[in-house]
């Protein structure tokens, strides 16, 4: 039985006009970040600018581990990091790290 559990997050009202991602980017990007491991998916969202409570950092990052592509919170990491090219480089970052 899943259980539903109520995250706070409100979205970002800033148009950033960077993070036009084609569905194609988005696919691709939304099928690394859930092979990070936990530790590096909460520090992604903090790298990019977005913050959630420490009380419910923990339920975010088991979301995109268990839910991989189908988590909305993948569409918060694309759609309100502060630039395209950070969320990039930092995924690309942890990624070349895991392979040390």
């Amino acid at each position: 039985m899943t259980s539903i559990i109520s995250i706070k997050k409100e979205k970002s009202s800033v148009h950033r006009p960077d993070l036009q991602w084609t569905n194609e980017e988005r696919i691709k990007l939304e099928s690394r970040i859930p092979k990070l491991r936990e530790d590096q998916i909460a520090a992604l969202f903090y790298c990019v600018g977005i913050e959630f409570s420490k009380d419910d950092i923990k339920n975010v990052v088991n979301d995109i581990i268990d839910n991989k592509q189908r988590s909305g919170h993948l569409g918060i990491l694309t759609d309100e990091a502060d630039s395209k090219e950070n969320l990039l480089w930092w995924v690309r970052y942890f990624e070349s790290f895991n392979k040390q």
